[in-house]
């Protein structure tokens, strides 16, 4: 695999990558998603800003007999900020996420002192992906794309709650569910983006539901894949994005 600097003929390829990552990967409606794809991504608006040179945007490319493709990209904004970073969903498990962020760490580090990252908060797996690189959730802000309005989170080296990650020593022995006291399996998780799910079984040991840890609700829907989502908090899980092997 080798990261190295976009150019206008990777236009094509990149609009796909982000529109693969965003289906795959992101809490966004259909709509939602052409608009920021047609607006952000396109080949149009890539190649201004690789021409501008405005934006540090590097691509993966990896090689074999069949020839060479991208297989992902990183945008670095500001010389300091990791704008967007997507893989091909086919391609994750390979270390293209880490070797994306360690390209744009290394040219941010030459630049300025401070390296953060901005990501969209209907990125499921944003907040633990970046966690691993030291950047942590500490403010949010809404923008527009395209007529449409997104939550957009920004990492940095100080956490925004200290705390947020010890709340599970705090996760109940019982919980209410449907009127009745149900035990919580505190020792059966599933990560979640803004915290585990923890399963709720009933005196038989059937498995009656989930408890969030992030708001500690138990309305927390899933779809027998072990998709879950929690309708009070908008907290997430998919089971094929926590494998460390994503980076």
């Amino acid at each position: 695999m080798e990261i190295r600097p976009a150019t206008a003929d990777d236009s094509t390829a990149i609009e796909s990558i982000a529109r693969r990552s965003f289906r795959a990967s992101y809490v966004l409606s259909p709509a939602k998603i052409a608009t920021i794809v047609e607006t952000t991504f396109a080949p149009a608006p890539v190649g201004e800003r690789i021409e501008n040179g405005d934006d540090e945007l590097v691509v993966a490319e990896e090689s074999d007999d069949d020839g060479t493709r991208l297989v992902g990209f990183g945008e670095l904004g500001d010389g300091t900020t990791i704008e967007w970073l997507h893989v091909h969903p086919e391609a994750r498990g390979r270390g293209v996420g880490r070797a994306l962020v360690e390209e744009l760490r290394s040219e941010a580090e030459t630049t300025a002192p401070q390296f953060t990252a901005r990501a969209l908060e209907s990125a499921r797996e944003g907040a633990p992906f970046l966690e691993r690189f030291g950047l942590y959730a500490s403010e949010q802000y809404t923008t527009e794309v395209g007529g449409e309005r997104f939550t957009v989170e920004v990492y940095t080296r100080h956490r925004a709650n200290p705390d947020r990650q010890e709340r599970d020593d705090s996760v109940p022995d019982e919980v209410t569910l449907d009127g009745e006291r149900q035990p919580v399996a505190t020792d059966e998780s599933l990560q979640g983006a803004r915290g585990p799910f923890y399963a709720v079984r009933d005196d038989g040991g059937t498995r009656v539901g989930y408890l969030c840890s992030a708001c500690e609700s138990t309305s927390v829907t899933s779809d027998g894949l072990e998709r879950l989502q929690c309708t009070d908090c908008g907290n997430t899980h998919r089971p094929d994005e926590w494998d460390p092997a994503y980076l």
